[in-house]
């Protein structure tokens, strides 16, 4: 059910004309979809890996070699997909090849115990939107394709990585509990709050020191014209005599960007896709509130979120049949909706629970997830 409605948070991001959200006024509440749904898919991967790895055949040293290897194969299927998606050029910030990086990355700390497990979620918390911000800096806003996939995209690899081990340790607990959801949906709902009303200061703040620094600008550059105005006047003769250099240096170009907002907004942003931490805590708290509600109220109403868990059985070949959907409704490669259609996601979305629901039920599992399954296989062979 979680996976399921991720799915279609997704496809109102991408279609349905979405308002930036302001907690104090509910009819912009729709604005939720934003960044949040990719990062409870992003989580619900954590808590299906933590799910899968209980199976006793990969607690052997030779099973858990065979994981690791599945895992390789499951990532190099995913990343291929998602490129003949980015193929398509629909103008969706594709997740899928970040998705598939993002297997090889947890390959590592998959057995790590669960307080090992934590202290990374932790660091990665707190010093990973700071050192990502810190190298963006450093590197002057490099944009090579490798450091735009695995950093400074607005899927940024260290935040996936981050809200995905997570997910494994929540996947550890007794998440058929009652007590555990009911936990999950407390304490979800304490860090969402604290995150979000942080941030909420914090992107204030943001604001006000953009404004500060754009008037210190203004002046910089008022009294560097009233500087030119009285070189002019210069004799030749003098000026000749003067070496005078506009070009600045590395260390120079380095100290502007400090100046600038990105470092501050990787601690005190919690704005969608910023990467900060109080986005981290902020949307942490709101994926673990929504799965707890999953897990309370999935058996009670298990008919009516069927459709919802159908696409939520098989969100690899939702997703897809969604982008491909998003291009045909768009009127080809390269075009998008310029103001959003929530009209047209709602039809999109009906349309795609409606053909996952009847695949779920007659034919079972979906038809990338099989493909996913055997690379899988394929990859662990002889391991």
């Amino acid at each position: 059910m979680a996976r399921g409605l991720a799915i279609v948070g997704m496809m109102a991001a991408h279609m349905a004309a979405v308002p930036e959200l302001e907690w104090s006024e509910p009819s912009t509440w729709g604005g939720i979809v934003a960044g949040r749904s990719s990062l409870l898919f992003a989580f619900l991967a954590g808590v299906s890996l933590a799910l899968v790895a209980r199976n006793p055949r990969y607690h052997s040293d030779a099973g858990r070699a065979r994981f690791r290897s599945e895992l390789v194969g499951r990532a190099l299927a995913v990343f291929a997909i998602g490129l003949i998606c980015e193929l398509m050029n629909t103008q969706i910030a594709i997740i899928l090849t970040v998705y598939g990086a993002l297997f090889l990355c947890v390959i590592p700390v998959v057995w790590l115990s669960t307080k090992r497990l934590i202290i990374v979620a932790l660091a990665f918390t707190f010093l990973g939107p700071l050192v990502v911000q810190i190298l963006r800096i450093v590197s002057l806003e490099a944009s090579g394709s490798g450091l735009m996939l695995m950093l400074f995209n607005v899927y940024s690899l260290p935040v996936w990585f981050t809200f995905m081990v997570f997910g494994m340790i929540f996947g550890r607990l007794r998440i058929e509990s009652i007590k555990v959801a009911a936990s999950a949906i407390v304490m979800g709902t304490f860090f969402a709050v604290v995150g979000y009303s942080a941030g909420y200061l914090g992107d204030a703040w943001l604001t006000e020191y953009q404004i500060q620094i754009g008037k210190e600008s203004k002046s910089e550059y008022e009294a560097s014209k009233d500087t030119s105005s009285k070189e002019d006047s210069w004799d030749k003769s003098s000026a000749e005599d003067v070496s005078v250099t506009d070009e600045a240096t590395y260390s120079d170009l380095v100290r502007e960007s400090l100046r600038l907002t990105p470092l501050r907004a990787a601690l005190v942003s919690s704005s969608p896709h910023s990467g900060g931490t109080l986005e981290i805590v902020g949307s942490g708290g709101f994926v673990v509130a929504v799965v707890g509600w999953c897990l309370l109220i999935a058996r009670p109403l298990r008919w009516l979120i069927l459709p919802i868990a159908c696409a939520g059985s098989m969100p690899l070949t939702v997703y897809v049949v969604h982008v491909m959907s998003f291009m045909v409704l768009s009127k080809g490669p390269g075009q998008y909706f310029d103001n959003g259609s929530t009209e047209m996601w709602a039809w999109n979305a009906a349309a795609i629970l409606v053909f996952a629901t009847a695949w779920a039920l007659t034919l079972g599992r979906g038809p990338l997830e099989r493909l996913v399954s055997r690379s899988a296989r394929a990859m662990a062979q002889g391991t």
